[in-house]
């Protein structure tokens, strides 16, 4: 789904993501706040012992082309090796999302592979 093309979020419609988030024990969804106000949102997710994915939303326009996407994937990236272990990181990328080849690319992820299997098409690691 591309961003702006799926339905539109509610109130409810993202208290019921968090509250099912937070429900998982393989799932971790991280906010970005910027002067108080959420900006946007990483998670991490499918996490076991060889790995876990992540994903991220910035859903201020305001904020895009700041350099925000990869610092907070830098950041969430060293939370997930460091305090929960995990020897590797990827993230499923729409070929076509090129702002969002650019963040991942500029905290240090690189592409693997393209693969039908793949959420987004595209791996890329870290």
């Amino acid at each position: 789904m591309e961003i702006g093309k799926g339905p539109a979020q509610t109130i409810e419609s993202v208290t019921t993501y968090v509250q099912e988030q937070r429900k998982r024990s393989d799932a971790y969804l991280f906010g970005l706040f910027i002067d108080d106000t959420l900006r946007g949102t990483c998670r991490l997710h499918n996490i076991t012992e060889t790995g876990a994915d992540i994903g991220i939303a910035l859903f201020d326009k305001t904020i895009w082309g700041q350099g925000w996407g990869s610092r907070l994937i830098t950041e969430i990236t060293i939370i997930a090796t460091t305090s929960l272990g995990c020897p590797r990181i990827k993230a499923g990328i729409e070929p076509t999302n090129l702002s969002s080849i650019h963040a991942f690319k500029k905290a240090d992820f690189v592409f693997v592979k393209e693969s039908e299997e793949i959420s987004g098409n595209a791996s890329w690691e870290a």
